[in-house]
Formats: structure tokens, sequence, C-alpha cells
């Protein structure tokens, strides 16, 4: 087990994250949101205690404990009073190695679940970047759905969800990080109360090859009644976290849509006006994720601001930044980078990520230095590589029957209409 501490003496309040090293991408065909099940199921009975005690002993203590699921890890995360702090790591311990898997709360977490599903059916938003995982690059790990569908969740074996949880936590794996007023010996002393003993075999980590780029400009309008709002996501795959290229783009990734003043919200939202908001985002991961720009605009307007972001995303892959637009970005870059560090908390979940992901110590840390020794030359190489506006996914959630002729008018090579109740 890897063990990190990030000490901070101002306050009596202190932050516990326990990871693992693998995440939702591990997840058996067919049996999609299985670990995001089994992960929340420690959470509903522990020990002696029943997860109405369970919450109670929580909530008694002033404090938080919850577990996030990723596609490349779990972890969980503690957040109480130092005082407190060897009650509420208890807790945690028991949720790993003496979860209850009650059937009862099986099946209540399923239902909840399904209610979970027909929350994001409600909110555009989510549904379009939903269906843009589905069908960016189809069959690859990180485009299937972590939350599950219908189908796969009424495969959920309640046994198979225990053996699974065993896996998903084996000491070997673990990553633990403090953060707060504690010492290294503080830190041994919590590492040793959790057990190690009777590991199961380590869970299979999925291949993370991504498939061959999907061809083509192809789009796909989830059918809604009642749209006068269109929810619109664009995507392909992006480099790997972690090189040299995924750094080049982040410098790409600000200068087209992630700042107000960046060349998607500067054209759609305060020329145009025909969104509130036009960003570009790239996720993080230990295999390639998604490069995805997403916007808001109403019916009307939808096939213009489709239209002119294709261009705008053309103009990039072809041109570049200028040597004004890196050297602005540059600065913006190296400037925000402090406030994404300013705490223990904030530095100690980068630790961890940089742990689970294989990269060197305080590698996002240092994220200052390698800008300073890029220029726009190597930016703009990337950014013809790794730019695919011949090769890209648009989905738009809309009402088909009125929006769908006139964003076939836009020409694609594919167009697909599916209900948005489907997935």
């Amino acid at each position: 087990m890897k063990c990190i501490l990030e000490p901070s003496f101002d306050t009596p309040l202190v932050s516990f994250h326990i990871s693992n090293r693998v995440g939702t991408a591990a997840e058996p065909r067919g049996l999609e949101g299985m670990i995001c099940h089994t992960a929340e199921m420690g959470f509903r009975g522990a020990g002696f205690f029943g997860r109405d005690q369970f919450d109670e002993k929580v909530d008694g203590l002033g404090a938080g404990l919850g577990i996030g699921t990723r596609r490349d890890y779990l972890t969980m995360r503690g957040t109480c009073l130092l005082r407190h702090l060897d009650s509420l790591f208890e807790l945690a311990v028991s949720t790993m190695h003496l979860p209850r898997f009650e059937r009862e709360e099986h099946e209540q977490l399923l239902r909840e679940t399904r209610y979970e599903l027909d929350d994001l059916r409600d909110d555009d938003a989510s549904l379009a970047h939903r269906f843009l995982n589905r069908y960016m690059h189809p069959g690859y790990v990180y485009c299937r759905t972590a939350l599950g569908t219908k189908a796969s969740l009424e495969k959920l074996d309640l046994e198979e969800c225990k053996t699974l949880h065993a896996q998903l936590f084996r000491h070997s794996d673990l990553v633990l990080g403090i953060a707060g007023p504690v010492d290294e010996d503080r830190l041994a002393q919590l590492g040793a109360r959790i057990p190690q003993h009777s590991e199961p075999l380590a869970r299979e980590t999925p291949k993370l090859d991504p498939p061959a780029m999907a061809r083509g400009r192809r789009l796909v309008i989830v059918d809604k009644p009642g749209r006068e709002q269109c929810q619109v996501a664009m995507g392909h795959l992006a480099p790997v976290y972690g090189t040299d290229a995924h750094d080049h783009m982040q410098v790409a990734e600000a200068a087209f849509g992630g700042m107000f003043t960046s060349r998607l919200m500067q054209e759609i939202r305060v020329k145009e006006g025909w969104s509130y908001g036009a960003n570009c985002s790239m996720h993080r991961a230990r295999g390639s994720r998604g490069w995805q720009m997403t916007m808001a605009p109403s019916a009307d307007v939808c096939p213009k601001a489709i239209a002119r972001t294709l261009e705008l995303f053309s103009e990039l892959h072809e041109a570049g930044l200028s040597e004004n637009e890196f050297n602005f970005t540059r600065s913006y870059l190296q400037g925000s980078a402090a406030f994404e560090r300013s705490t223990a908390n904030q530095r100690l979940f980068r630790s961890i990520q940089e742990e689970v992901y294989d990269l060197p110590n305080r590698y996002a840390d240092n994220f200052s230095d390698r800008l300073d020794a890029m220029d726009v030359a190597q930016v703009n190489e990337a950014i013809g590589a790794h730019t695919h506006p011949g090769d890209l996914c648009v989905v738009v959630v809309a009402t088909a029957p009125t929006m769908q002729a006139p964003l076939e008018a836009l020409g694609w090579d594919s167009v697909e209409v599916v209900a948005y109740d489907s997935y």
C-alpha cells in the first residue's frame, strides 16, 4: 500500500482518501453500473451497523464519508475534525472489509439507480454527454456508461457484487492519503489499521488501447419532445494524460474553449449570442479519453451554431494558434494553476491521481515549468496531429420531427436518430 501525506496545521480539519487502482472501465461488458453499485453497497451497512446506524455514526461525528467512482479508480474520502479521525477511519475501513451486502439494500439501491437514470434523462446536458460517450468510439472502455442501463442493472447479482467488492479493495492495490494536521507516524498508524491478510486475486485491469479512429462526421439526434433549446456535445478521443501531446493540447483546449476570451466563447456567445456557454474540455485518464465541445443554443439557431463551431474547429486544425494567442493562454494557465493547489486537500488529490496514473511525483504541479519550456510551434504541431474536424461525433438533444431536416442540411457522413430514453 502506498501512503501519501500532505501536512497542514492551519486548522484542526483533516481529510483522508483511500483509493484503489481499478475503476469503472474494468466492468464486464453488459454489466455496466456494476462497480458503482458494488462500491456504494459498502456504505449501506458495515460491521456491527446497519445502514441507518452507520449513517447516524458518521453524522454524530459531524463528519463526511463517501465514495467517488472514476473510470480508472475508486476513491473513498472522509473529512472530520482531528479528534474524530480514529473513529471515522474505523468506519471507513469497515466499509472495505466488513460490508454487509444485505439483499434489501441491494434491491433498494437498484431502484434508486433506476430513478437516477430517469433524472438524468430530464437533464438535457447530461443526456448529451451520455450519448456522446456511447457513440464517439463504440466499444471503447471509456465510452461505456458507468451508471448502467436498465438492461445491465437487471443482471447485477448480489453475490457477484460481494466477490467483486473484495477484489476492488485489496491492500496491495490501495493508496492512502491524508491532508491536515497529521505527521508521518500518525499516517503509518492509520495505514496499519487496514487489513492485509487473505487478499483475493487481483481484478483484471482493462486494455486501454483505443479503437481505430471512427471516421467521418457523424450526427446523432437524441429525439426528445418539446425541446425549444438544444444541447450539443461533440468530440473525439484526445491524447493520454501524462504525455507531451496532452500538455500541448491543454494550451489548445484553453485557447479554443476554456476561457471567456476563448474562440468558442467569443464567437458563439459574445458575437452571435447563440448560446450562453460554448466550451471545450479534455479529460484526464490513464488511457486516451475525450476532447469535447459543448453548447446549448436555441432550436432556431442550433444549425448555425453547429456549423460555425465546425468551421472554427477546422480553422484551429489548419492554422493552430497565433504567437500572441499562445502567449496569452500560457500566461492564463500559469496564473490559474495556483488555484488548483492552494489547499492541502487539493494537493493530496493530485498526488493520488499521479500515483494511480503511474506518473512522476508532483507531475501536475510541474505543469507550469513544462509550459515555460513550450513554444507555439510545438502546440500547433500537436493541434495538427490530435484534432480531427473531419472525424467527429456530434450529438444533439432536440425534437427530431422539427430539427432533423435543418440539421441534416449541414451535411454529414451519417445521421442517426435515437429516442432519448433508449439508453
